[in-house]
């Protein structure tokens, strides 16, 4: 153990980068490997309304200090005083050092588990204050930091008006106002027809049927609120777009018209050369006869315009995500800080942020650049597991906190 450490009893005073340094002192110390995790900063109730930090050791920690001491439980008796149930412990080391220490738990009214689990409460924290006394240092056990601590509505077994008193409201001895505004003048003249007009009438404009009570001699003034005519919509007529045009029954342009066209233009080009022969014309005349009558081919138009079938795109699976298994289980690590290591060592919610939940994956957004953790690589979440299990609690809420703010 290092013998030039100096326990602090005044915590708040220190700013980050100190209490990380007394976090390493006390570590060494106690001859605890800093890196495990194994004391954490709390904030206790100091019993007048305000809160103070301090340094507590967990299981693991007193573990590791009674076996490097070599300490042995030499006694561990029990007496119940009140409604507590009182351990006592008293433990000796491998240089024959004697130590004792209690350890107590609220017993009243509790039967079966919560009964043993008060029991073995009271037991481990005789034994591990009794652990921690051979160290000295001030360093308080886990257990005990759980007594003193803010009362949580959400969670607590008392109804809330046992924890806070509620407010008793005060009556308001001043006379209401009526604030409802007075009738205008088009309101007035209205009534003022209504109340004249036959409410036989009326009833049968409204399609009711009107029964004239006994001792009625006037009618109350109504407010008629004309309903605007239902507009009908038109019937969409549907379009056929599949028609044929079919084929004409005769030629738009007449082969003897245009044989003979052709026929007077090539007699004049003879007469022109010289040449005597005589035009032969049967081939001629089928073939531009075939082409004019030829009937033009026709398709519907849903074969002309037709859409492909374009398949859904199927979304590219990420590269290096982790399956279902693998998510719920980051789920279920990243939880037990949020939900517990991060609040214990002090993280609070932040202004228009939230709480630690919110904060911690806004900080692992971040860091890996994703809109959602849901697309974080296995590889991603290795590397934070591996910056959250390797830093203290008090390094990693700082270093969310600079970063989300």
């Amino acid at each position: 153990m290092t013998k030039q450490f100096i326990p602090m009893m005044n915590l708040d005073a220190l700013n980050e980068e100190q209490k990380q340094q007394y976090y390493i002192d006390v570590c060494q110390h106690f001859d605890i490997p800093h890196n495990l995790n194994l004391l954490g900063y709390f904030r206790m109730d100091s019993g007048d309304g305000g809160t103070h930090l301090v340094l507590y050791a967990k299981k693991g920690a007193t573990d590791i200090i009674r076996d490097r001491l070599q300490i042995n439980t030499v006694s561990l008796t029990s007496e119940q005083i009140g409604d507590a149930l009182v351990y006592t412990a008293t433990g000796r080391n491998e240089k024959g050092r004697t130590e004792i220490a209690v350890g107590a738990a609220d017993i009243k009214g509790k039967v079966g588990k919560a009964l043993t689990d008060a029991i073995m409460t009271a037991q481990t924290r005789a034994t591990r204050r009794m652990t921690l006394a051979f160290g000295g240092g001030g360093l308080l056990d886990e257990s005990e930091v759980q007594q003193g601590v803010t009362v949580n509505i959400n969670s607590a077994s008392q109804p809330i008006n046992q924890i806070a008193q509620t407010p008793i409201p005060v009556p308001n001895a001043t006379k209401p106002k009526d604030i409802t505004p007075p009738p205008t003048v088009e309101q007035l003249e209205a009534q003022k027809i209504l109340a004249k007009m036959d409410p036989t009438k009326l009833a049968e404009a409204a399609g009711e049927t009107f029964t004239p009570e006994a001792g009625l001699t006037a009618m109350a003034p109504l407010t008629v609120v004309f309903a605007e005519p239902v507009k009908k919509r038109r019937k969409r007529q549907e379009v056929n777009l599949e028609f044929d045009l079919g084929a004409p029954t005769e030629p738009i342009i007449k082969a003897d018209t245009v044989l003979a066209e052709i026929a007077a233009s090539q007699q004049a080009a003879q007469t022109a050369s010289g040449q005597n022969e005589p035009v032969k014309t049967p081939e001629l005349v089928a073939i531009v006869t075939e082409i004019i009558t030829a009937p033009p081919e026709t398709k519907p138009v849903s074969e002309l315009v037709k859409q492909p079938d374009i398949p859904p795109a199927k979304p590219a699976p990420l590269p290096g995500a982790p399956t279902s298994e693998q998510l719920k289980e980051y789920r279920q690590r990243l939880t037990k800080y949020t939900d517990d290591i991060l609040p214990k060592a002090g993280m609070v919610p932040s202004v228009g942020l939230g709480g630690p939940t919110v904060k911690t994956r806004l900080y692992a957004m971040q860091r890996f650049k994703v809109t959602d953790i849901r697309l974080m690589t296995v590889d991603n979440w290795t590397e934070f597991f591996q910056f959250l299990d390797n830093s203290s609690p008090e390094i990693v809420i700082d270093t969310i906190d600079k970063a989300v703010q």
